[in-house]
């Protein structure tokens, strides 16, 4: 995947069911966290166009906006961000893949740091990873 890399580190990338949008985490440009870029491309047969970042989620290269997990029907993405006090999920609507929203915080979950979400294919089950003191993490589940 060429294509997508970067100079910075580039993480967490998730690919869209049709395989024609991806997500990921980047630290390109100088940025000092993970900011939210995609790419697109037109056929899975031709080359990812250049990544762009996403602007309406990224608030500034100080703050860390990754880890993303769109759903199922691609009308919502799940993510991370330090844009509060600690690292906690959002979620934001996509009208289309390749436009975002406003973000939402997920507030049920804002105890401690939330990251790396996962969400089911109906989407009542919300998996993540929850930071504890120590550098210790543990796997939990959201359910509604």
């Amino acid at each position: 995947m060429d294509d997508l890399s970067g100079m910075g580190e580039d993480t967490n990338a998730q690919i869209a069911t049709d395989e024609l949008v991806v997500w990921f985490a980047s630290r390109r440009g100088g940025a000092n966290a993970r900011q939210m870029w995609m790419a697109t491309r037109s056929s899975t047969s031709v080359a990812w166009d250049a990544p762009v970042s996403v602007a309406n989620l990224n608030m500034s290269t100080d703050v860390y906006t990754g880890d993303p997990c769109p759903n199922l029907a691609e009308t919502r993405l799940y993510f991370a961000s330090d844009r509060g006090a600690a690292k906690n999920l959002w979620v934001v609507d996509m009208p289309t893949p390749t436009t975002v929203g406003t973000p939402t915080l997920i507030e049920e979950l804002t105890t401690g740091t939330q990251t790396d979400p996962w969400i089911s294919n109906d989407e009542r089950r919300l998996y993540y990873a929850q930071h504890g003191a120590g550098g210790t993490s543990d796997l939990y589940m959201a359910t509604r």
